[in-house]
């Protein structure tokens, strides 16, 4: 969608991996949002860690998306888990 590539992979103990690859040669980085659908998450509540730096953590809820900054030719990893609230 619009230059950017998103990937996902299931992991052990209800994580999924997702990654987002901007591919856009413009050089501006892109700003995105994504709902659970989006992402094909089927749980009603997410903990996405940046897995990279294991220290970013976001909440996404169905009635939360994930908002995201990917950079020019970058890529942002989480491990998303699933949370039972």
């Amino acid at each position: 969608q619009n230059g950017i590539q998103i990937w996902s992979r299931d992991l052990s103990f209800n994580r999924t991996a997702v990654a987002f690859l901007n591919e856009n040669s413009d050089g501006m980085p892109r700003f995105l949002s994504f709902s659970l659908v989006d992402l094909k998450l089927t749980s009603s509540t997410y903990n996405f860690t940046e897995a990279f730096d294991m220290k970013t953590n976001i909440l996404v809820t169905r009635q939360r998306p994930l908002k995201i900054k990917v950079n020019p030719h970058g890529i942002n990893l989480y491990i998303a888990k699933e949370m039972h609230l």
